[in-house]
């Protein structure tokens, strides 16, 4: 009985360092907006920025990461998404954490949703 109960809080909680975080990392994902662009998504501690390899800023949004969801607010930039616009996505880390996809829960925006889900986002060299 003991068994199913830990089994139980494992599924509903995860266990903590099983699922890695996002937060202070940088990674390169080739977006469809709406010709290939390879953008730069930089997580700081609850904001990520998004460039072109230019360095010209594509977006800035709020973030917050619990286990292996993520829920991204915008603030600022060119997408047609309106400001405040919230998403919820699923994390799936692949390769052992050097790259993960996203997939759509929710989004207000739901250009947002096509454009993060298509590609596979790989780990940028700091």
């Amino acid at each position: 009985m003991k068994t199913y109960i830990l089994v139980i809080l494992v599924i509903l909680f995860g266990i903590p360092g099983i699922s890695q975080t996002i937060a202070d990392t940088k990674w390169k994902a080739t977006l469809l907006i709406p010709h290939a662009v390879d953008v730069n998504f930089t997580f700081k501690k609850d904001t990520l920025y998004m460039s072109t390899e230019n360095n010209e800023e594509v977006g800035k949004n709020l973030f917050v990461q619990r286990n292996d969801t993520l829920m991204i607010r915008k603030i600022s930039g060119s997408s047609p998404c309106p400001e405040q616009a919230q998403g919820i996505y699923r994390i799936e880390w692949l390769e052992n954490g050097n790259k993960f996809r996203l997939h759509g829960i929710s989004d207000e925006c739901e250009g947002r949703i096509g454009v993060f889900t298509v590609n596979v986002f790989e780990k940028a060299m700091k």
